[in-house]
């Protein structure tokens, strides 16, 4: 009796520490690697006065020119969700300037030193223009890929999505409905070892909650945050190397070096 006792112990201390070990392996598969060392610094402030000067404004969009100099940005009142001007600042914080003061729908840059742009509005639909960094704008008739693809692996995007559900769950608005969590956005480093993605909540009344930048390996692992939560960030972030990422927090314009 005392031996089949003690060989029914033993298999359950045998299932226990299977299930242990599994564990672990399926977090080290979801988590695995040391995580990235990131230094912060702010480049510049992207407001005040006669620079723009809407109810709720917010730095949405980011597009790194060709020759990596200077990042073009819309502006947004994020209360109406309608999208203004177009600004431009060099990399290093100097030298920003609104290019357009018009609501705009989209834009892309042409070359090193013009933005080929839409107009929000049906009746812009069919115009594309194109404006120089004095802020000289012109027709454009040739057409243009607005889409802005970028291709994830799909090994990264599941375990993006794990992470995403382990660390972010559903719950109650603020001013009702539910908050739910997605990626908003990708970016991948020049020699796609890396990739930055946005994770934002929303609970249907245009309230953003913890909107936060992460990255990671190409393959997904090594998540870690850039900064703590935030209540305003952009949509975009623009890699200027391999590892360093820029992106606008709190009107904030800021680099991340990741080692």
């Amino acid at each position: 009796m005392f031996r089949i006792m003690r060989k029914i112990i033993f298999a359950i201390l045998i299932a226990l520490l299977s299930v242990f070990c599994l564990t672990i392996l399926k977090n080290s598969i979801r988590f695995s690697g040391r995580g990235y060392d990131i230094a912060l610094s702010q480049v510049t402030v992207l407001s005040g006065p006669g620079f723009y000067n809407l109810y709720c404004p917010k730095i949405n969009r980011l597009r790194l020119s060709p020759d990596k100099t200077k990042i073009a940005f819309d502006i947004i009142d994020s209360f109406c969700k309608i999208f203004f001007n177009l600004g431009v600042v060099n990399v290093d914080g100097s030298d920003k300037r609104l290019l357009v003061r018009e609501s705009i729908d989209d834009f892309v840059w042409l070359n090193d030193s013009e933005i080929v742009y839409r107009l929000s509005g049906e009746e812009h639909k069919d115009k594309l223009y194109a404006v120089n960094m004095n802020g000289s704008a012109r027709e454009h008739s040739e057409g243009f890929d607005f889409s802005h693809r970028v291709e994830i692996p799909e090994i990264a995007k599941t375990r993006i999505n794990r992470f995403l559900k382990s660390r972010y769950k559903r719950h109650y608005g603020s001013v009702g409905g539910i908050v739910n969590y997605e990626v908003i956005s990708y970016a991948i480093s020049p020699d796609k070892s890396r990739i930055a993605f946005l994770i934002m909540g929303s609970d249907g009344h245009f309230a953003y909650w913890k909107p936060k930048w992460y990255v990671c390996s190409f393959t997904g692992e090594n998540i870690v945050g850039i900064y703590r939560d935030s209540r305003e960030v952009s949509e975009d972030a623009v890699w200027l190397s391999n590892n360093e990422l820029m992106y606008v927090k709190d009107s904030r314009l800021w680099k991340a070096v990741i080692k």
